[in-house]
């Protein structure tokens, strides 16, 4: 506890807020918190902010697994990826059942309910 960069993001700023006086279990208190904060007229342990803001930038939440860092994808254009589409006999199908469907104008079972 007396190690503040040891804390989650949460913790840190629920325990100045708390220490400053606002209720902790309302969000217009804590809002009113942040915005003192903001304007430099409650102060907090900006060291320790850092700290606990690195750690979570490349750690992650503590209860949350961190997936591999995924590079950003650069997709075909946009006729390439109907051709391949036009290619792949499923999606071809589904298309043709989806056009089929949409022409009729037939109650979609015999009964005519959903």
């Amino acid at each position: 506890m007396a190690d503040r960069t040891r804390f989650g993001p949460a913790k840190f700023w629920l325990t100045p807020a708390a220490e400053h006086g606002s209720d902790t279990t309302s969000q217009e208190d804590l809002d009113r918190f942040v915005e003192r904060v903001h304007a430099g007229e409650s102060d907090h342990d900006e060291a320790a902010r850092a700290v606990i803001a690195r750690r979570h930038l490349i750690e992650g939440p503590a209860d949350a697994p961190r997936s591999e860092p995924q590079l950003p994808v650069a997709l075909p254009p946009e006729q390439e990826l109907r051709a391949d589409a036009e290619r792949i006999t499923l999606l071809t199908q589904v298309r043709l059942l989806t056009e089929w469907a949409g022409r009729q104008s037939r109650p979609p079972t015999t009964t005519g309910g959903d």
